[in-house]
Order: C-alpha cells, then sequence, then structure tokens
C-alpha cells in the first residue's frame, strides 16, 4: 500500500568514509523511489544535539541507509541524513522516515 505514496524519484549514495583533507566521500548513487517533503523540523543528530532538518524523506524500509548518508531529489543537491526512524505507514505497513540537512 505505502509504494502508491513513494511516487517521487530519490537518488542516494552511502558514506564511504573521509579522505585525506577531512571530508565525507561517497558511493555511486542509485536511484530509488520515495516521498520528499521540503518541510523544516527539529531532529537529533548522531552526537544526540536537537539540529533543523530542511527536508524529511520517506523510504521502503527495504532501503540500506544510515546516518551520514545523501539524498537528492534532482540529483544535484545532496542532504545529508542526520536521522532515521522506522515508523508505521498506510496500512499498517512500515515505513523508513529520514530526516535532512544541507
Amino acid at each position: 500500500m505505502i509504494e502508491a505514496y513513494l511516487n517521487q524519484t530519490v537518488q542516494r549514495r552511502p558514506r564511504t568514509g573521509v579522505d585525506a583533507h577531512g571530508e565525507d566521500t561517497y558511493g555511486t548513487a542509485v536511484t530509488t523511489v520515495g516521498r520528499w517533503r521540503e518541510k523544516g523540523r527539529l531532529a537529533r543528530n548522531a552526537q544526540g544535539e536537537q539540529v533543523l532538518a530542511s527536508a524529511s524523506v520517506s523510504l521502503k524500509p527495504t532501503e540500506s541507509l544510515a546516518p551520514g548518508d545523501q539524498l537528492s531529489l534532482d540529483g544535484t543537491i545532496w542532504r545529508t541524513i542526520i536521522e532515521i526512524r522506522n515508523s508505521p505507514g498506510l496500512g499498517g505497513d512500515s515505513v523508513l522516515k529520514m530526516a535532512l540537512c544541507e
């Protein structure tokens, strides 16, 4: 049932590590479907601090994601995942919900 609402093309790329300059590095982008919402809300980052998320994304619970990975709606502006939670979706099935920051 939830797949009917996950109707936007979303690109995701995993964080693979850090380069010699201390910058995050990312793997190859893959395409999936999800629901992207541009709406600010408070979220907790990996350190437990409250930060302002600039967008929220819902994906199938079978997606393999971690905080620090990146998502993009248009393939040019990438946003970093700061929070992931598994929530009940429509019809009782499960959905991954992520908070993103610039």
